[in-house]
């Protein structure tokens, strides 16, 4: 179950990622999609930390439970940094873009190590 709502969360979160970087880079402003963002987000990481805590492996110092960690947190911080005003057009899309990158990485990172586990 929890398995399912970590899967949804990724693809709201990076739904929400994408609604809210065509918002900025049109000009424009959703604080709606702005709160949804982080909270599809924080319910990413959230049940992401809950997945660990379930497949009995606390130990964070198994590399892929690192990765995804290092990752999620990196998706989500350039993802703020990126939309927020102030910075160039040509700033934001590049760290916007590079939030993606970071995203395909750990989606990459996750399906390769966490399902042969579950």
């Amino acid at each position: 179950m929890l398995e399912n709502a970590h899967f949804i969360f990724i693809w709201v979160s990076l739904l929400f990622y994408l609604m809210r970087g065509g918002f900025v880079f049109a000009n424009k402003s959703s604080k709606t999609i702005t709160t949804l963002n982080a909270l599809s987000s924080m319910a990413l990481f959230g049940s992401g930390i809950a997945m660990v805590f379930l497949i009995s492996n606390i130990s964070f110092a198994n590399g892929w439970v690192m990765t995804k960690l290092i990752g999620i947190l990196l998706y989500v911080g350039l993802g703020i940094i990126a939309l927020k005003p102030g910075l160039s057009k040509p700033t934001s899309l590049f760290l916007w873009l590079l939030g993606l990158a970071v995203f395909a990485y750990t989606f990459a990172v996750a399906k390769l190590f966490l399902e042969p586990i579950i």
